[in-house]
């Protein structure tokens, strides 16, 4: 389940994993507090990712539920 959609210009309280809109569709982005990190498809390898994205302002989504647990 997601929250609903947020413009780019607001960014999350906190750190984790986001759903963001991608000229392709929504992928899985890790915030770190101060800035997106590159996308992945899944919630588990957007966790590990710390390369930051050069897309900042892109909508996201807050995931409901911790999808990266199992």
């Amino acid at each position: 389940m997601h929250t609903k959609s947020f413009p780019g210009t607001v960014k999350p309280v906190r750190p984790g994993v986001y759903l963001r809109l991608l000229c392709w569709g929504w992928a899985y982005s890790r915030w770190n507090g101060a800035h997106w990190c590159m996308s992945a498809a899944t919630p588990w390898t957007a966790g590990a990712i710390t390369e930051i994205s050069g897309s900042q302002d892109l909508p996201w989504k807050g995931l409901s539920n911790d999808e990266t647990r199992h």
